[in-house]
């Protein structure tokens, strides 16, 4: 939502990611597609560089209507990629510029393998079990 977010005047921003919001809320890809129809003729005219912008993307951020139903709130979330990227800058910030490439690696892979430690017996484990069956 925030590439099309960015792409709005903030008079129009609550509005309009609300209603598009309310698409990935859809019980089914069809209902999805009708809601998006929607949204698209409402704001098409106003803020036309945000509709292409979700109407570019929108095939593929609705294929989690392919996996059963119980696992798309785990799925459609990007939280646990944003808590990776968030705890490497946390880490990284204070040092500033890295001597070389192979200190970066260091800290990088110290804090990803640190925070792979800590998802052991997550539930991402069950979600690539069940992906995979």
């Amino acid at each position: 939502m925030r590439n099309v977010a960015i792409k709005l005047r903030k008079h129009n921003q609550k509005p309009a990611t609300g209603g598009a919001k309310q698409i990935f809320a859809a019980p089914n890809r069809k209902e999805a597609l009708r809601r998006f129809k929607a949204w698209r003729s409402k704001w098409i005219i106003e803020v036309e560089r945000a509709v292409r912008c979700l109407e570019k993307g929108l095939y593929n951020c609705l294929h989690y209507y392919d996996i059963p139903e119980e696992m798309w709130e785990k799925i459609r979330t990007t939280n646990v990629l944003e808590r990776a990227f968030r705890e490497v800058r946390q880490r990284t910030n204070p040092m500033g510029i890295f001597p070389n490439a192979a200190s970066a690696n260091r800290i990088f892979y110290g804090t990803i393998n640190y925070m792979n430690g800590n998802w052991r017996g997550s539930h991402l484990s069950e979600i690539s079990a069940e992906l995979l069956t």
